[in-house]
């Protein structure tokens, strides 16, 4: 996909890309090793110790669960599950605890199977190759719904990739749309 080897977005794929300010963050996170195929399994099993994690220390969830996934290799891959909290907590287990800056990302919002993630990912890469805007850490995917009990084909997933912009950037017609008001959605519980 960097390398412009294959297309980035089929032309009748369309996503809504926004710059969307992040807010400072405090996070219960498990860092781990998986290979792809086993990938699913490997965000289950951390999401649900992350949920009995954060209701044993008597915080609240303030947010959706998400990931950072790196390019899927057929090898073991670095992948981290976090979940976002009300309070700073300290750490357990394999459970890491930290606080996070605010950031500026691009923002898409996925309805669908997760398989189908990679188009929203190159739509987000090839906004910031052309638009000359320089990525500032690896994407995250907040999961929206919980998939246990949605449609696979209702998921929704925000992908978020953090960016710096140049003073005064403005967004292109062509690859991005004005700003929206967040979606009025729970967190996945």
């Amino acid at each position: 996909m960097i390398d412009d080897e294959e297309e980035l977005v089929p032309d009748d794929v369309l996503y809504r890309i926004e710059v969307k300010d992040v807010p400072e963050q405090h996070l219960a996170v498990i860092r781990g090793r998986t290979r792809f195929p086993q990938l699913s399994a490997w965000l289950d099993e951390a999401y649900e110790e992350l949920y009995r994690f954060i209701e044993e220390r008597g915080a609240e969830r303030t947010g959706s669960p998400f990931a950072v996934i790196p390019e899927p290799s057929e090898g073991e891959m670095e992948v981290e599950a976090a979940w976002p909290m009300n309070a700073p907590v300290e750490g357990a287990g394999r459970v890491d605890t930290e606080t996070r800056p605010a950031f500026r990302a691009l923002a898409s919002l996925h309805r669908g199977r997760y398989e189908d993630l990679p188009r929203i990912y190159g739509a987000l890469w090839s906004a910031i190759r052309h638009e000359a805007i320089e990525a500032a850490g690896n994407p995250r995917e907040v999961y929206l719904t919980n998939p246990h009990e949605t449609d696979p084909s209702e998921n929704l997933t925000e992908v978020l990739w953090p960016v710096r912009l140049a003073p005064g950037w403005t967004f292109g017609e062509e690859k991005f749309t004005r700003p929206l008001p967040p979606p009025q959605l729970e967190p996945v519980r």
